[in-house]
């Protein structure tokens, strides 16, 4: 070939560049960012039956598209979407006030993320606990037995401050009787029966302990009380 023709030189560059965009063009096929979270959601297998204004609710929860295509691979690689999403699918549209709205939605899969999250920490998959966690929070910030399983999660990883911030929380925590999130008024009536919390207390995942609030509070409070000697420790080493 005749790299001192201009002609010659010309093809050569164009076939580069064509070469070029052709594999562009495949990676972004092959990469596509969705155009919105909630295209994300109406796309995907279970979450696509929900109602329009509980996927609404969900895409605020995850307005970055990627943040959505995340949040869906966990529910699937957890088994959410199988055990909450596809059922909530079918019973949000029933006249049963206890099961309806997105704030509902949001603790049952806050519940879900969490309950996973204990398992999978209790294998030592303190990752993958802390992912299930996080999202769990990321769906409802007010999800108080979560509150707990982080607080577990960073003792047993050595961050003494970070579980003493989650245990003073825990500490802290006075549910409203009238809040407008049902599962914030389901836990204010839970902590005024003591009963009833060791009878489901498990099921509705506070995983920590299935023996009631109590022994949550109690072991928030021990955990702060360890944190703390071990902060003065290190500090009386130093």
């Amino acid at each position: 070939m005749d790299f001192d023709n201009p002609v010659v030189i010309a093809i050569a560059l164009a076939a580069i560049v064509l070469t070029i965009g052709i594999a562009l063009l495949r990676r972004n096929r092959e990469q596509r960012v969705p155009a919105s979270s909630l295209s994300v959601f109406q796309s995907s297998r279970g979450w696509k039956n929900l109602p329009i204004a509980y996927l609404q609710a969900l895409t605020e929860k995850f307005p970055i598209p990627t943040d959505a295509v995340r949040f869906v691979t966990l529910a699937e690689r957890t088994g959410l979407r199988k055990r909450v999403i596809e059922t909530y699918g079918g019973v949000a549209e029933f006249e049963v006030p206890e099961v309806q709205g997105p704030s509902f939605l949001s603790g049952t899969i806050a519940t879900a993320l969490s309950s996973y999250g204990n398992t999978v920490a209790g294998e030592g998959q303190f990752a993958d606990a802390r992912e299930a966690f996080e999202a769990a929070l990321r769906v409802y910030p007010g999800h108080f037995p979560t509150w707990m399983s982080m607080c577990l999660l960073e003792y047993c990883e050595n961050n003494w401050r970070q579980a003493i911030g989650w245990a003073d929380r825990v500490l802290d925590y006075r549910p409203d009787s009238n809040s407008k999130h049902p599962w914030e008024r389901a836990t204010a009536d839970l902590l005024q029966d003591k009963e009833r919390q060791k009878d489901i207390g498990s099921a509705l995942g506070y995983g920590p302990t299935e023996a009631g609030f109590e022994e949550m509070f109690e072991q928030a409070k021990q955990i702060k009380r360890d944190c703390t000697d071990k902060i003065q420790g290190d500090a009386r080493h130093r």
